[in-house]
């Protein structure tokens, strides 16, 4: 009985271990190092996740079509507010960030840009815009697509930051907003 008890938990722990121990690539390489250098040697999904699970909604972000296709990630501030008290965080942020990755394409080995989205000349940038000029009710902007990424502010006084993790089919969640940034400022 208790062999078999050991047996089943033994199997439970190796069943719920998580990646990258669950992985059979993993068994034949000895150091954790060595198994980050492979994945990034060999990588060119452009996504990493180490809880992939079908039953996710959440799901990599959508390619663009053709040969240099980018997952081109558009962001646009909450209103003008937000967009002033966070581009400098967000460029920062994003710079700090491409300084490490590098730019999308074969030396890099991923496929992410991330732009503020570009505004036509009369279309008001920001994801929410008032209802009407007597009702300053802010709705969400019809010019702008409903999975833009939005920065906004996060609630609350704590020093904090949270953000949506992949991209979230409309099917999933239709309403527009659905993918944020919220960043705290003290």
């Amino acid at each position: 009985m208790r062999l078999l008890t050991l047996f089943a938990t033994s199997l439970a722990l190796a069943v719920a271990c998580p990646p990258p121990f669950n992985d059979p690539n993993f068994f034949g390489i000895n150091d954790t190092a060595t198994y980050i250098q492979e994945q990034h040697d060999n990588g060119t999904s452009g996504w990493a996740d180490s809880v992939w699970d079908w039953r996710n909604i959440h799901r990599e972000w959508p390619r663009q079509e053709g040969k240099d296709a980018k997952t081109l990630i558009e962001y646009r501030y909450y209103d003008p507010a937000y967009k002033s008290t966070f581009t400098d965080i967000v460029n920062g942020a994003l710079k700090m960030w491409f300084d490490k990755i590098g730019v999308a394409g074969e030396k890099s080995k991923h496929s992410l840009d991330i732009q503020e989205k570009k505004y036509s000349k009369g279309v008001l940038p920001y994801c929410r815009v008032p209802k009407s000029k007597d009702d300053r009710t802010p709705i969400w902007n019809p010019d702008v697509k409903d999975d833009t990424l939005v920065i906004k502010m996060q609630a609350g006084n704590t020093r904090a930051a949270m953000a949506t993790l992949g991209y979230l089919h409309e099917s999933a969640d239709p309403e527009p907003g659905r993918h944020f940034i919220a960043i705290q400022r003290l």
